[in-house]
């Protein structure tokens, strides 16, 4: 079974961020110096760009990894021949995602660095699906454990009230997405539980794969939450609870 990640975990864009810095840094360039050779490159960035990125404020595509990495290594070499110095430091994206500690590549999925910087040196990952199954299942029993116990009722109480025993399934269903969902709207889960079976009896995910379709696009279910979410903004605004 796959090691259980920390906590925290750091976001992609921190490391690649912390990381730049270190290499721009010990490099002897500026702020001002690298972002000219990102404009270079086609990148639109100034030094205050640059400070956003190396905060881990601007999270990068993979374009502007690469791009930067190229234009870390200009800079670089650039400086170097400034000292005097024949060659400059040498930029790989491996270089820009090392860390000692754990990743998180979207609020799913998260791996040792160290995976994923052999990854961009071309090695395959060594993280399976079933690893990541399990991961995402601890995730989600542990946030269930979390909503059952703020219900404060035990399960067989809730057996005898229909609806109330209904809610809690739909609890027992709600994952990640719920829960991000349910901080966004700055309600507790078990109140987010309770509109969705009040407008859908379902839950929120539930809810949208149904109205987008089996086979809908990223777009089409970005629609549908929102539309879905514009709903329970209404429900509450209006009072309906």
């Amino acid at each position: 079974m796959a090691a259980k990640p920390p906590e925290p975990t750091e976001p992609l864009a921190v490391v690649v961020g912390r990381n730049c810095k270190r290499i721009r840094v010990a490099a002897g360039v500026t702020q001002d110096e690298l972002a000219r050779c990102a404009r270079d490159l086609g990148l639109r960035w100034n030094a205050s760009k640059v400070g956003d990125f190396e905060a881990g404020r601007s999270a990068p595509t993979f374009a502007t990894a690469l791009t930067v990495s190229l234009a870390l290594e200009h800079a670089a070499q650039e400086a170097a021949e400034a000292r005097g110095e024949i060659s400059g430091t040498q930029v790989t994206l491996a270089d820009l995602v090392a860390s000692d500690g754990w990743v998180a590549l979207t609020e799913e999925l998260r791996l040792r660095a160290e995976e994923v910087a052999d990854v961009c040196r071309g090695k395959t990952w060594t993280f399976s699906r079933n690893e990541y199954r399990r991961q995402l299942h601890r995730q989600m029993k542990a946030a269930r454990a979390d909503i059952l116990r703020a219900l404060g009722m035990p399960e067989e109480e809730l057996r005898k009230d229909r609806e109330g025993y209904a809610k809690a399934l739909l609890l027992r269903r709600s994952g990640l997405t719920e829960h991000r969902l349910a901080h966004r709207l700055g309600i507790s889960h078990d109140r987010l539980a309770d509109m969705s079976f009040r407008l859908w009896q379902r839950t929120f995910s539930e809810e949208r794969d149904r109205l987008a379709g089996p086979d809908a696009n990223k777009q089409k279910r970005g629609q549908v939450s929102r539309t879905l979410q514009a709903e329970l903004e209404k429900a509450l605004a209006d009072g309906n609870d």
